[in-house]
């Protein structure tokens, strides 16, 4: 079973003013020099149940990092630098479950273990390219050492179970977690209301469903009216598709299931400074004669903070 995950990135885009009614041409719009920090934030809770058996569970992880734009062409295209500076992984409290802090002094042999492992991950440093119009057109790690990444993924202690590590240390990974962030706008301006679809995201495989994207205009108090002091609504929406891998034996029935996904621009900076996706998901397996009854919760949050220079 694949889920998606959250996404992502700082995006300054042109021509954000104006009514709700008029058509507006999203692009990128970097600045060679800008500093980033970006939070990401997973939380997943799973009860699963079977006629002899029950298990609650419950993780979040944050991962804070930065983007730095080291390269901008006179076409727009821009060289994005992106490393991770910390991870946090916060289980509920339940024994085999690991809690760590890369920024926290380790507790126990395990957490040091761990600790000691995505340190070194931390030392990765990605450069990813994009054009003008949020497309994705090349990503590759800028210090590559496969030797030293194996050693360090193979000395990962058997007691950690089947805890995962977060998918930020490699070229599709990072690809994947921001896919929601580099979103490929069309080239035709858009009004409140059309919609659009990517292609083919990069270092994945062809999806079976794309993912449609929203517009639905700027929105601040000083076009729509509303006081400073009501929420921010999304400027764009969109539905992402839950994939089964073909690979599962399981008969899997969906008894219920809904995802969405909200991105909310700062219109005043020209970036996007927020994207929200929120999984819930309902199933029932049959594995040798055994019902299990899954109830999965997913949120992905990723919030972006540019530096003053």
């Amino acid at each position: 079973m694949r889920f998606l995950c959250w996404v992502w990135l700082p995006l300054s885009l042109m021509s954000l003013h104006g009514t709700p009614l008029k058509a507006e041409a999203l692009r990128w719009q970097w600045t060679v020099g800008e500093v980033y920090n970006i939070k990401l934030t997973s939380n997943v809770v799973l009860a699963v149940s079977s006629d002899s058996d029950k298990l609650n569970y419950q993780n979040e992880i944050i991962i804070a990092g930065q983007w730095t734009v080291a390269e901008v062409n006179s076409s727009g295209i821009a060289h994005l630098h992106w490393q991770v500076k910390r991870v946090e992984i916060n289980p509920m409290a339940k024994e085999g479950q690991l809690k760590l802090d890369t920024d926290v002094k380790a507790e126990n042999p395990d957490q040091a273990t761990f600790q000691a492992t995505l340190r070194g991950l931390l030392q990765k440093q990605f450069e990813l390219v994009v054009n003008n119009t949020a497309r994705l057109t090349g990503i590759k790690e800028l210090r590559q050492d496969s030797t030293a990444s194996e050693k360090i993924l193979s000395g990962k202690p058997e007691r950690l179970g089947n805890l995962k590590l977060p998918p930020l240390f490699d070229s599709g990974g990072v690809a994947r977690a921001f896919k929601h962030v580099f979103i490929q706008f069309p080239f035709d301006p858009l009004k409140p209301g059309d919609t659009w679809q990517p292609t083919l995201p990069l270092n994945t495989p062809e999806p079976k469903e794309m993912t449609v994207y929203k517009y639905l205009g700027v929105d601040g108090s000083a076009v729509s009216g509303r006081s400073p002091q009501e929420p921010k609504r999304p400027q764009i929406v969109f539905t992402p598709k839950i994939h089964f891998d073909d690979s599962d034996q399981a008969d899997v029935e969906v008894k219920s299931q809904k995802i969405e996904g909200k991105i909310y621009i700062n219109t005043a900076e020209r970036f996007i400074e927020k994207v929200v996706i929120d999984l819930d998901l309902e199933t029932i397996t049959s594995d040798d004669g055994q019902k299990i009854h899954v109830l999965h919760e997913e949120s992905h949050l990723i919030e972006l903070k540019k530096l003053l220079r």
